[in-house]
Formats: structure tokens, C-alpha cells, sequence
């Protein structure tokens, strides 16, 4: 194994990620970019790997950056991982790519950041706050897909019911087809489709297309399977600096937790 960074320091380790066909169903503002799932997924397995296997199940201080555009002629990305020891059991886990300019200057530009540790805090039920009051106030998977993320049929995983108040959002959630390769956090397209029902919220409520931006913690007690349904909450928080803050819950349909993010951040992003 390569040898980690110290404190305060940071090492760099070249790859290919391979671009599914799927992805190219994940576009913003029509052009493909990767999924920010999919983000964590590299930096996830890479982390599980190079630093320890506790990191598939808690993730925190996420961000993501720029969008990582995707070609249909290339069928992998050269990336960059960066790792910063930041503190004696914390590291900081950052995709990058290189960008040369016609200058002959080149940089890295971030686009998505989590950092992980050894010493995971515990989910306790006193973290948990789930209280949902029924609502008519309803609105189409079809109707999202159709008006407000004009996503390909891949990445279309958000099932009705789907309900909104100005507190919350509740709706189904497909776990969307096997992918190739081993998946550390389960299925990408789960927790997709929940940023799904924040940002149809975000528009329906307050006429804006939110996007993640980052969270501040993601636990995964048992991740979601592939081709199976499950049941997602979003909570609202507040808003801080037009970014919109939610806690959001993914359960089975047997009512067990599969997933939670702490203050998930949403922001709308420019066209």
C-alpha cells in the first residue's frame, strides 16, 4: 500500500474512472455530468481501500465542486485523488481532473470532496427525528421528470406517491438497475433519487432547482440493494446564504433505516 500522507500533508494518486452508458442519462443543463453519488462512490471505494473499511459506512464534511463533464467518445475520465491527512485519524478525500489551457498553464479542478475517519460517532436515536403529518398536497414522479429534471430514463428512479409540505417530502424510490463492479455504498441511484424529491421541493415551494452542494454526515447502517424499492423523507431545516439545508432518511419497506444524511445542502445552480 502507498504510504499516506502525514499531518497537514497530501498525496496524489492517479486514475480512469470508467464511464457507464447510464450516465450519459444524468445531464444538467443538457450536458452529461458525473452524479455526485457517483463521486462518492469512487473516492468511497478508493478510501476503503487506502485507508480503512469503516469508510462505507460513514462519510462527512462532503462537497461537491464542478460538474464533471462526460464525453460519448470516451468511455473512461482520467481523475485524480487527492489525500490530506487533516488531522491524526482524518483524511480528506478530493476528485480532481487536470485542465491544460491553450497558455501551456495547467490546474486541478475539484469536484467533489468527503473526508473520512477511524473513529466513527454513533447513530443514535435521539439523532433521528422523523415526524410526518399526511398531506394531499401531491405531485407526479412524471410530472418531475417532465418539468423539472429532465433526466434520462437511468436516473428517473423517484416513484408517487410523492407528498410535500413546506416541512418535508416523502416519496417512493427505485434502486434502478445493477451496475458492474463492486458498489461500497450500494446503489447510486437510491439516494439520486431523493436529491430528486429535495429539488422538485425546491421548485414547487419556492420556484428554485436545487442541487446538492455537500452534507455533513452520511451514515449508512445497511446500504440499498439494487432493483428494489424503498421509501425516502426529506426534512427542511432552514436556509443559510440561499443554501437550503435538509436531513434526509431512506428506509426499506419494512420501516428499517437504510441511509440518512445530516444537513444536506442545496443550492440552485445558474443555468
Amino acid at each position: 500500500m502507498e504510504q499516506l500522507p502525514e499531518l497537514g500533508q497530501s498525496t496524489s494518486f492517479e486514475l480512469a474512472i470508467p464511464v457507464h452508458s447510464c450516465f450519459f442519462d444524468h445531464a444538467v443543463n443538457g450536458k452529461p455530468v458525473l452524479p455526485a453519488v457517483e463521486a462518492m462512490e469512487i473516492l468511497t471505494g478508493f478510501a476503503s481501500n487506502k485507508l480503512s473499511s469503516n469508510c462505507e459506512n460513514y462519510l462527512f464534511n462532503a462537497s461537491f465542486g464542478k460538474f464533471l463533464p462526460l464525453s460519448p467518445q470516451k468511455d473512461s475520465v482520467d481523475a485524480i485523488i487527492e489525500v490530506e491527512r487533516v488531522e491524526d485519524s482524518v483524511f480528506k478525500a478530493s476528485l480532481q481532473t487536470k485542465v491544460q489551457y491553450t497558455s501551456g498553464i495547467s490546474r486541478r479542478l475539484t469536484h467533489a470532496s468527503v473526508h473520512y475517519t477511524n473513529e466513527i460517532p454513533p447513530l443514535t436515536n435521539d439523532l433521528i427525528e422523523i415526524d410526518i403529518q399526511p398531506t394531499q398536497n401531491q405531485i407526479t414522479a412524471a410530472e418531475i421528470y417532465r418539468d423539472i429534471i429532465p433526466f434520462g430514463k437511468n436516473y428517473q428512479n423517484l416513484r408517487d406517491p410523492i407528498e410535500m409540505t413546506p416541512q418535508h417530502v416523502t416519496s417512493g424510490l427505485y434502486s434502478g438497475a445493477k451496475l458492474a463492479g463492486e458498489r461500497k455504498l450500494g446503489s447510486p441511484f437510491t439516494l439520486d433519487a431523493a436529491f430528486h424529491s429535495a429539488c422538485a421541493w425546491g421548485e414547487r415551494l419556492h420556484q428554485k432547482v436545487i442541487y446538492p452542494i455537500g452534507f455533513g454526515k452520511r451514515y449508512i447502517p445497511k446500504p440499498t440493494s439494487f432493483e428494489s424499492s424503498y421509501k425516502g423523507v426529506v426534512i427542511f431545516k432552514e436556509t443559510q446564504s440561499q443554501i437550503f439545508l435538509f436531513d434526509l432518511f431512506i428506509l426499506d419497506m419494512n420501516g428499517n433505516l437504510r441511509e440518512v444524511v445530516f444537513d444536506l445542502q442545496m443550492k440552485e445552480i445558474p443555468a
